[in-house]
């Protein structure tokens, strides 16, 4: 599935690699059936709405920590990016 073609059915080969890119080629069966069956159950993941999937990642984060230093319990918060991760380290 590494193969576009246009409308005049010209042939390319599919060599994108930007940002997001999995590198299995263009519309490959797998990739697109894995992708249908993740979207049935959780299509979109942010902490702007609550979802049982990232509050139970936390809870098994949280339940390989050692005990908190302070006695206090461990917060955990899901960002979208390391750059947010910062922001909220800082």
């Amino acid at each position: 599935m590494q193969y576009m073609y246009d409308e005049e059915g010209n042939k390319f080969i599919d060599l994108l690699g930007q940002n997001l890119c999995v590198s299995v080629g263009h519309g490959h069966p797998k990739v697109i059936e894995a992708a249908i069956e993740q979207m049935k159950k959780l299509p979109h993941c942010t902490t702007m709405y609550y979802h049982e999937q990232p509050a139970m990642l936390a809870k098994e984060l949280i339940d390989e920590l050692p005990p908190h230093p302070s006695g206090e319990d461990w917060v955990v918060h899901l960002v979208n990016s390391g750059s947010e991760a910062v922001d909220l380290a800082v």
